[in-house]
């Protein structure tokens, strides 16, 4: 039986009480003892946490690169290629397909390497990026519409390649998605917790109803994650705010309390970390 150090203590010291209380014998209790093994140090969960790191030092650095003047060359040399309005759409769009047939060729032939596989995924999902906002600059009567296929694309390349950050991004920005309003042509961003607080609760509980599924099972903590951490700043800014009338804050306050003592509750009954 594979435990952790902590419960593999707590073990030890139960046999170790059972056999000095008489409830069982010295053969049966070194057989239960030899049946517990340590769980070993997952230095794999520290490669996942540095390699989130390298990607935030990524993207802090593609940030600064898209400054200089010598990317801005690079850019209007491409864009001179295309002798017509939807060039950068174009080539956006060819980035993005060639980046995810070559993420989803390498993750078949050789599932195995993780981070390679992901890393270019996450070339794709910087594309499919650069698409939407080629799109929406160009169909500017369509950013919701460009933005949803973009949602759309990260659920099926996240659920097809089995990537937990893919399937994150498809999350995200489905929450984006729920402020986007329209207002002549011009869209803005309006954040009303309540319409979080709903697709946070909506994102739990299915993760929590689906977390035995097969096919849902690699999914479920990055689900269940972002579905709380919706629920719980969503409810934790009613709390403070209130909603659009400010006279409610004792509701919602009652409301944040209620979803943390049932979370809690949840979480040991699951004995979920």
């Amino acid at each position: 039986m594979n435990v952790s150090k902590k419960n593999a203590k707590i073990f030890k010291k139960s046999i170790s009480s059972w056999k000095d209380d008489g409830i069982i014998d010295q053969p049966t209790a070194k057989k239960l003892e030899n049946a517990i093994h340590v769980i070993p140090f997952e230095w794999e969960k520290i490669a996942r946490l540095l390699f989130c790191f390298a990607i935030g030092c990524f993207i802090v650095s593609a940030a600064a690169f898209l400054e200089t003047e010598f990317f801005l060359k690079i850019i209007t040399f491409l864009i001179k290629i295309f002798h017509f309005q939807y060039g950068r759409v174009i080539l956006s769009f060819i980035t993005m397909i060639l980046t995810y047939c070559c993420a989803l060729i390498l993750k078949y032939k050789n599932p195995k390497k993780v981070f390679r596989n992901e890393s270019v995924l996450f070339i794709g999902t910087c594309a499919t990026a650069w698409f939407t906002a080629e799109c929406s600059n160009v169909w500017t009567n369509f950013h919701i519409g460009m933005v949803s296929l973009a949602c759309l694309t990260y659920g099926l390349i996240g659920y097809f390649a089995r990537s937990t950050m893919v399937w994150a991004l498809a999350l995200l920005t489905l929450g984006y998605l729920m402020h986007a309003i329209a207002d002549d042509g011009v869209y803005y961003v309006i954040v009303d917790p309540r319409k979080v607080l709903v697709l946070g609760l909506v994102m739990s509980v299915a993760a929590m109803y689906l977390r035995n599924e097969k096919f849902f099972k690699i999914f479920f903590p990055t689900t269940l994650y972002i579905g709380l951490l919706y629920l719980f700043i969503s409810a934790w800014i009613l709390s403070i705010c209130g909603s659009k009338t400010g006279d409610d804050t004792i509701f919602w306050s009652i409301a944040f309390t209620i979803f943390t003592l049932l979370a809690v509750y949840v979480g040991f009954k699951e004995d979920s970390r």
